[in-house]
């Protein structure tokens, strides 16, 4: 793959904007053909699940963003931007396949400016920025799982794989241009591009709060690195002032609604919990977590796993804040009480997140014989591109310790932040739970990232 990819980036003019262009379209298009083969035409947005259905039906009809089930509502359940976008994309349309398109026409272009905009302030760095958004482009068109994950509406994937590929782009060109090239101006400006980016991911989804804090970070750097050039600093003023307004507003909502001011959701307790019980410990990866929820008997291999309560759900519960709590506080107990088990399960999402070539979770039926209809392959697409990632990723942290030890000061500093970065994207799935869908960004981010540190071995 990685002599393939060398001959790709060869083969077309690394500086042409066109290509870019053209390669965008070209994933538009597949993200398309996915949509209308994925999506049912006649379903609405109302119906969506994992709770963004009947957010989406609150905020389009009583103008709240709440959801309610059983006369007991969450006004917190989901990161803001996907609701919204939806409430607004629906008075285009209610068809989830309809809106499934205009999403993706959205994103593409969303793409394609915010390329544009990082191309432009990169200045001097131009065949960096180019070379990484092309490796990026030719796998997202040639990967079966990125085509499908993308193309989705229903959960946080289909909104999250574009944003964090310019995200990582725009990251990336900053540590050059701060620590390379020493541009104080265009070091700014991609700044405030890479935090509001980075700000959009944390509210897509909450488990980009590592990202989101790497951002800031790099924010803070700049401001060190660059302390006296009083003039420039506009920039990550800027971006700050933004980024406190739109979390205070997002945490007022929940003040005013829960009690509870926070910048999170009311969710995270739950799904914390989820990877940190008995009945999960034994039936991960094998079965969807979702069924601790629902099912008091599963059987995995003729082995019978029986939970003796279900676990209770939000109706259960006076309010959200009181949900969320007690099953953090469940999972904080479980953890205390069960380190043998809780460090065997650690190791588990370990290897599945790391190591494991399998499509997880294996099924999200009760009983394995109900998965005999997933199309195969459908399993041997993904097989292969984890095997793939699985290569790339054993070359990156090769490549990380190589660069490391070289001389260098910023082959170091670069080989600890994509560490880090690496680290932010994976710790928490790696304290709850991870699937394959969570595990495909990363893989794209680790194929980003090993192409930027050939990138610095060149130059150098």
């Amino acid at each position: 793959m990685v002599i393939y990819f060398k001959y790709q980036l060869k083969r077309i003019k690394i500086s042409s904007k066109s290509s870019i262009i053209f390669l965008s379209i070209f994933f538009l298009i597949l993200k398309i053909f996915a949509s209308s083969y994925l999506i049912e035409i006649n379903k609405s947005i109302y119906e969506l699940s994992f709770g963004f259905g009947n957010l989406i039906k609150n905020l389009v009809e009583n103008g709240e963003f709440r959801s309610c089930f059983k006369e007991k509502c969450q006004y917190a359940s989901r990161m803001p931007i996907i609701p919204l976008l939806i409430a607004t994309l629906s008075h285009i349309s209610k068809s989830q396949f309809i809106i499934a398109i205009i999403k993706n026409i959205f994103l593409s272009l969303f793409f394609i400016m915010n390329y544009l905009i990082i191309i432009k302030i990169s200045l001097i760095d131009k065949k960096f920025v180019n070379k990484l958004f092309l490796v990026s482009l030719i796998v997202l068109s040639f990967s079966l799982p990125l085509i499908k994950h993308s193309s989705s509406i229903t959960y946080e994937e289909g909104y999250l794989i574009e944003p964090i590929i310019l995200w990582l782009i725009s990251f990336l060109t900053a540590l050059r241009l701060i620590l390379i090239y020493k541009n104080k101006s265009a070091s700014y400006k991609i700044i405030l591009t890479t935090s509001l980016l980075g700000l959009l991911i944390f509210l897509i989804k909450s488990s980009m709060l590592l990202i989101f804090i790497l951002s800031l970070s790099l924010v803070a750097f700049s401001f060190w690195k660059f302390y006296k050039n009083k003039g420039q600093k506009i920039y990550p003023l800027a971006s700050i002032i933004i980024c406190i307004v739109t979390l205070s507003a997002w945490g007022i909502h929940q003040l005013n609604k829960t009690g509870k001011f926070s910048i999170m959701t009311s969710y995270d307790g739950e799904n914390f919990f989820r990877g940190n019980n008995d009945v999960s410990y034994k039936i991960y990866p094998h079965y969807s977590l979702d069924l601790i929820f629902n099912t008091q008997k599963i059987s995995i291999k003729n082995e019978l796993i029986t939970s003796e309560i279900l676990f209770p759900d939000f109706s259960k519960f006076t309010n959200e804040v009181e949900w969320n709590e007690y099953y953090k506080k469940m999972s904080k107990e479980w953890i205390i009480n069960n380190p043998k088990k809780f460090f065997n399960f650690f190791i588990k999402k370990i290897n599945n997140f790391y190591l494991s070539y399998k499509k997880t979770p294996y099924s999200i039926y009760e009983n394995e014989n109900q998965e005999n209809n997933i199309k195969r392959i459908d399993k041997i697409f993904t097989a292969v591109w984890l095997i793939e990632g699985r290569i790339f990723l054993l070359a990156t942290i090769l490549l990380i310790i190589k660069r490391y030890m070289n001389n260098d000061k910023f082959m170091k500093i670069q080989s600890i932040i994509i560490i880090l970065i690496l680290l932010a994207y994976s710790i928490p799935y790696l304290i709850g739970f991870n699937y394959e869908r969570h595990i495909t960004p990363f893989l794209l981010i680790v194929i980003i990232c090993f192409f930027s540190l050939k990138t610095i071995s060149q130059k150098k």
